[in-house]
This record gives structure tokens, sequence and C-alpha cells, in this order.
């Protein structure tokens, strides 16, 4: 009877043998993407001018970055100023007709008393 858990413990310590044994031999079938894309040195032509590339582009990106950030600030100023300014064009608007508005009075009633009403009678 003491053999019969000896038995149990080689079996259950070999299974997990034979797993990995598996997974190995499925590792080593699969193809690794960096084997596929050859890699040379940075000194290699093609591989410097395409960091010089991807680094142009990042400053590219940088700079349309404060440019999007700049013009987000002239609107805002822009817009402020515009309704700054429609205020103050409200303003002259409302001084212009109350000027008008006088002013044609004013021209009426002149008009109307140098009116010569005799030389119709």
């Amino acid at each position: 009877m003491p053999s019969e858990p000896k038995d149990q413990e080689k079996e259950s310590s070999e299974a997990p043998v034979e797993v990995s044994m598996d997974l190995e031999t499925k590792a080593d079938q699969v193809t690794h993407p960096t084997e596929a894309v050859p890699m040379g040195p940075p000194s290699d032509p093609e591989c410097a001018s395409a960091l010089t590339e991807i680094s142009r582009l990042k400053t590219v990106i940088a700079n349309r970055d404060a440019l999007i950030t700049r013009l987000e600030e002239v609107k805002k100023k822009l817009e402020a100023k515009k309704a700054r300014l429609s205020s103050q064009h409200v303003d002259v608007i409302e001084k212009d007709m109350d000027d008008t508005i006088s002013f044609s009075s004013t021209t009426i009633l002149d008009k109307f008393l140098d009116f010569d009403f005799s030389s119709d009678a």
C-alpha cells in the first residue's frame, strides 16, 4: 500500500512536464514578427532616414499643437473684443437715433414755424 501514493506522485509530477514540453514545442513553431522584419544597425541609411523622418514628424506635431493652442487663445480674445465692440456699437446706434430724432423734430418744428400761413390763404 505505501507504494501506491508514490505512484500517484510520479504521475502528477509527470503531467506538468508533458504540458510544458508541449508548450515549448508550440513556441518553437511560432514565427516572431521581429524575425520577419529585418532590423539594421542605426548606421544603416534607411534606418537613419526613418529616424530623421520620425523626429521631423514629432516636431511638426508639436508645432501644430502649439499653433492650435495659440489660435484658441486668439479666438477667445477676438470673441471678447467682438462682444465689447457690439455693445459699443449698440450705444452708438442709440445715440445716433436720439440725435436723428431730435434733429428731425427740430427741423420739422423750424419748418413749421417758418411757414407763412398767410400766403396760402
